[in-house]
């Protein structure tokens, strides 16, 4: 599939919004699709430096630059505006892309809020949002743990539930959108807004498939049973609840407290921690390098996650990754995430109610070490569902569910059965006397070391015969649209064959030293020949190369006939020019054009000019790897 993946935030290597933008995009890729992903500028150098790192041939970015103005109007309203105007800004690049390019669909992964909406919608394709969050408020009871952040917390708790009707961006995106909720409450308001198509079985957290094979840590003996927080300081994070809770556990119980993090909350929340009295030891080191806090996560003994509003917090993931039994509140995704074989949920009631419900969770896995040992086993088995290769998987068969069969190759394309019904009805292809002299000539522009080729539109395989005569070597592996020709394949010659549309090549990325397609790109639509070239570009190795022929339009036979190339089974054609242009803009390098047809005979095919011949030889190689 070619997939364009929307991403306001992507930095290689980090979780959340920005990890999202760069993970999405480069495993999708990585599955052989042709992923196009459109972010803001001041990514480029830490993805360009990834790139530089690991290479992936089937991931490209369209950088696009913020407007800068709207920062004069503060922090809260300039940083929203600006990303408004961004995705706006982008939809209008994505349109450019689009007209070149022929999305299969397009996924927007981040900013994952479904009221921060997006434009992508403009393009007319298959659109996804998310997984998104958006539509969880903080508990009313609660406001007074966001100290200076509660004015704002109020007014955008009055937007999700009384205002979204003006936010029309949103309502536009929750229309024309798959929304993949990440919890209830965003799926509830998504339905209000009119979506109607709305998947509740993705939450917005996942983990690379590394992180969640790392060997479990013994956890280092010690008085105390210690308790880890970890996330940014922020209002709604809950952090002054979870030591308020921390303070209702008798003394009794041996319990200490580690928090990690930093951010716009921390200086008050300091402040505030310093002029409690603390029943328990408490622990703030701030913000730590990633090393620090995965040592974290294997020295501690049970997690806590007490956010008053999230759309489902990674923090509880990779505590589950690391074998922590949690503490969480039973609302939101956390709700979600969790349930009552890794962890403890906590009504959320009254903050007096609630701090009593985290303060008995706490107690009773300090007191149970038997109970934190089958926790710490669920837990790993729970976050094992959400290795990002399975989500990977989940996202395919998304997407295959929202493209239809016969627009999966763009705009003018043709279904498969369209392609196999012409096909069959130019009877001629099977009896071309040219056919074995054009393999021949493909035989002589082979790779040096080349051991595996495709020959694509393989019909009943003599083209393949005669190749095998001059290069008995080489595996030769058939694909035709039609399966009653591959019937007919000598077995001798072809060791496979596959009915498949070359717009869809069924075969791992990098898999063929050549790919062959004798007159062959004429049958398809231009936008189909556009699929069909970077599928070739995608299956060819390292050094591979593609060899096309096809009819020449500026062939002196053409011209002094006034005949097109277009008509019957050939639903396109190419100058030699535009052949050229088609095979660079797919990423071939070295693209040489020789003559082809019967001309031949009496020429070879290196005369020049090349209206001498009826049709071209393309040789197109990849281009080498540093």
């Amino acid at each position: 599939m070619r997939l364009l993946i929307s991403a306001y935030a992507c930095e290689p290597g980090t979780g959340s919004e920005g990890g999202h933008g760069w993970n999405y995009p480069s495993a999708l890729a990585k599955r052989g699709h042709q992923v196009y992903a459109i972010v803001p500028t001041r990514w480029r150098q830490g993805v360009e430096e990834e790139l530089s790192r690991s290479p992936l041939d089937d991931l490209r970015f369209i950088f696009v630059a913020e407007r800068t103005w709207p920062m004069r109007l503060g922090w809260t309203l300039g940083s929203a505006l600006r990303y408004f105007l961004w995705q706006w800004d982008a939809s209008q690049a994505a349109l450019r892309a689009e007209a070149v390019h022929h999305f299969d669909l397009v996924h927007h992964v981040s900013y994952g809020s479904l009221l921060g909406a997006s434009f992508m919608w403009r393009l007319g394709k298959p659109f996804v949002f998310g997984p998104t969050g958006g539509g969880q408020t903080a508990p009313a009871a609660f406001l007074s743990y966001f100290g200076s952040f509660r004015r704002s917390e109020v007014l955008r708790t009055l937007v999700t539930k009384c205002a979204w009707p003006l936010d029309w961006p949103a309502i536009k995106t929750a229309r024309a959108a798959t929304i993949l909720a990440s919890n209830r409450e965003t799926a509830a308001l998504a339905r209000r807004m009119g979506a109607r198509h709305v998947d509740q079985s993705m939450l917005d957290v996942y983990l690379p498939d590394e992180y969640l094979v790392r060997p479990q840590a013994e956890r280092p003996p010690r008085q105390s049973v210690r308790l880890l927080w970890v996330g940014r300081l922020l209002g709604r994070k809950g952090q002054q609840l979870t030591v308020e809770a921390l303070n209702s556990v008798p003394p009794s119980v041996a319990v200490e407290l580690e928090m990690i993090g930093d951010g716009p909350a921390e200086h008050e929340f300091r402040r505030w921690l310093a002029s409690v009295d603390l029943v328990h030891p408490v622990t703030l080191r701030g913000r730590i390098p990633w090393d620090e806090v995965h040592r974290a996560y294997d020295a501690a003994n049970i997690f806590i996650f007490t956010s008053l509003r999230d759309t489902v917090g990674i923090q509880l993931l990779e505590a589950m990754a690391h074998g922590l039994p949690v503490i969480t509140l039973d609302h939101q995704g956390a709700a979600e995430l969790v349930s009552a074989d890794n962890g403890i949920k906590v009504p959320v009631s009254t903050p007096a109610e609630t701090c009593r419900g985290i303060a008995t969770a706490i107690a009773t896995l300090a007191a149970s070490r038997d109970l934190r040992a089958a926790m710490r086993v669920a837990a790993r088995r729970r976050a094992a569902e959400f290795a990002l290769s399975k989500r990977i998987d989940e996202l395919e068969l998304l997407y295959t569910s929202l493209i239809p069969e016969s627009e999966k190759s763009g705009p003018n394309a043709a279904s498969t059965r369209e392609y196999a019904s012409i096909n069959v009805a130019q009877t001629e292809s099977e009896t071309d006397d040219f056919v074995p002299e054009r393999y021949r000539q493909f035989a002589r522009h082979l790779p040096a070391g080349c051991r595996r080729v495709l020959d694509l539109g393989c019909n009943v395989g003599r083209g393949g015969r005669a190749l095998k005569e001059v290069r008995p070597d080489v595996e030769l592996v058939g694909l035709d649209v039609v399966g009653a020709r591959l019937e007919r394949l000598p077995p001798d010659v072809y060791s496979s064959s596959v009915e498949a549309s070359a717009t869809s090549i069924p075969f791992e990325s990098a898999s063929f030293d050549a790919v062959l397609a004798g007159e062959f790109i004429e049958h398809l639509t231009e936008s189909d020949a556009n699929l069909m070239l970077s599928e070739v570009h995608r299956i060819l190795g390292e050094r591979g190369r593609f060899l096309l022929t096809t009819p020449n339009p500026q062939g002196i036979n053409f011209r002094l006939k006034r005949m097109s190339v277009i008509g019957g089974a050939h639903l396109s054609q190419y100058t030699p020019r535009q052949l050229r242009t088609a095979l660079q803009q797919q990423g071939f390098d070295h693209v040489r054009l020789l003559g082809s047809g019967r001309m031949t005979r009496h020429l070879g095919d290196r005369a020049r000019p090349l209206w001498l011949y009826g049709s071209c030889l393309a040789i197109a190689s990849m281009p080498e790897r540093d």
